[in-house]
């Protein structure tokens, strides 16, 4: 397991911050755990490798905790990327749930708890309780609660 460091906090906590301030609007019309990024539509959209906020609110587009994590700018400066042709987002050459493990010092279940367990137990979450499941492994230092 990677070691946990204050800059791993750092980087959950601007996570949550940021899930914490979807409007509601923004949560329920582009935020699904089931996706890392999707864009549905017939109109063309390209997102950037690095994208805004703005880039995931337009019509049709949706993503999960880890694709909105690639909006943070200090995610960005470390790496954290979209790949819209693969609708992945990837750190360091890792994928999904890997990315999220390598970009916030969790070992692999941990990672997977926070980004995809939810989703296959068939949950819908909101952004406010993904942002609880994360402010429990800032408790944990970034192990399973």
């Amino acid at each position: 397991m990677m070691k946990f460091t204050a800059v791993h906090r750092r980087r959950l906590r601007a996570l949550a911050k940021l899930l914490r301030s979807l409007t509601p609007r923004e949560a329920r019309e582009h935020f699904y755990m089931g996706s890392w990024f999707t864009h549905l539509g017939a109109h063309a959209h390209r997102v950037p490798t690095m994208p805004k906020e703005k880039d995931l609110t337009t019509c049709g587009t949706f993503a999960c905790a880890l694709g909105w994590a690639t909006t943070i700018p200090q995610l960005q400066r470390a790496g954290l990327r979209l790949d819209a042709c693969d609708c992945a987002v990837v750190f360091d050459g890792y994928h999904g749930a890997q990315a999220a493990a390598a970009v916030f010092g969790l070992d692999d279940m941990a990672a997977r708890w926070l980004v995809t367990d939810q989703v296959r137990s068939g949950t819908d979450e909101t952004p406010k309780q993904v942002a609880r499941r994360i402010d429990r492994l800032i408790e944990n230092d970034g192990r399973l609660p």
